[in-house]
């Protein structure tokens, strides 16, 4: 039942919608988030749908107190969002079935200058952005022929994908004045670099459970099968001087840097099965 869990394993449900009216919803908000539900009866099957969602703002309210405060850094913070869509129905006596959909977003975008004031170099440039999505979507059909038996089918499939991307000039020989980082105005010796990387989880299952209670006893039995696929590719680019200081590092610091791959493309499908 817990998979392949190795140690504690938590079991979250959510609730099914309202039987009671057939549009309900509620709206509420936070110093970080705003959050919209809205329920009701589906009209056939005596079923009942739910659907949620939720959106952080933070991030929109410091980037425009930092434009307030004249920070020109084009600076996106940490903001996530996720829906998520469940509908119930009763197709006949004894007989369930449930449809749910969820899918959430974490983003983050930052640009840093390296130095300001009248000796800047505008070659001084940080760049990074960030984005992951994870989706998950099931149908499960529920049988009670008695009440002390119950057979579960349930189809199921997740996904979770990102990708990020880091780059930009450094510009040898900074140094601080003062409080600031002043560039140096050395644009022959700029080390740039573009880094990519990707990453995808797939996985497909299909999992048929049986329960049996009888007093303060239960008993389980089930089969399930996997379907996974994972995918990883990373790519590395420098400017002809960033190959040399790489070099220059290689030989002179056990950093391990000879390890680093210029570029690395992975995919791997496999199956898993268990009774």
């Amino acid at each position: 039942r817990a998979g392949d869990g190795l140690s504690a394993v938590r079991g979250v449900e959510s609730r099914g919608g309202t039987h009671e009216a057939w549009l309900r919803g509620s709206v509420s908000r936070s110093l970080s988030n705003t959050n919209l539900m809205l329920e009701g009866q589906t009209g056939f099957w005596g079923g009942a749908w739910i659907a949620a969602g939720r959106r952080t703002y933070y991030d929109l309210v410091l980037d425009a107190l930092g434009a307030g405060l004249g920070n020109q850094k084009r600076t996106t913070f940490p903001n996530f969002a996720d829906v998520q869509a469940k509908l119930t129905l009763y197709p006949a006596a004894a007989h369930r079935l449930e449809a749910a959909l969820l899918s959430g977003r974490d983003a983050l975008d930052m640009t840093m200058d390296g130095a300001s004031g009248p000796l800047a170099s505008t070659a001084d440039r940080m760049q990074a952005d960030d984005v992951s999505r994870n989706g998950l979507a099931y149908l499960r059909w529920q049988w009670r022929p008695s009440r002390a038996l119950t057979l579960t089918t349930t189809a199921s499939g997740y996904r979770n994908r990102g990708t990020a991307r880091s780059g930009g000039q450094l510009v040898p020989q900074d140094r601080l004045v003062g409080t600031d980082i002043v560039a140096s105005l050395d644009t022959t010796h700029v080390f740039s670099f573009d880094r990519q990387r990707r990453f995808q989880l797939r996985k497909l299952s299909l999992q048929h459970r049986v329960q049996w209670t009888r007093g303060r006893h239960r008993v389980e039995a089930g089969a399930h099968i996997d379907r996974l696929r994972t995918a990883l590719s990373y790519e590395l680019a420098t400017s002809d001087v960033g190959y040399d200081y790489l070099d220059v590092l290689q030989t002179t610091q056990p950093l391990g840097l000879s390890l680093l791959p210029g570029v690395f493309d992975r995919t791997r499908s496999y199956g898993r099965y268990s009774v």
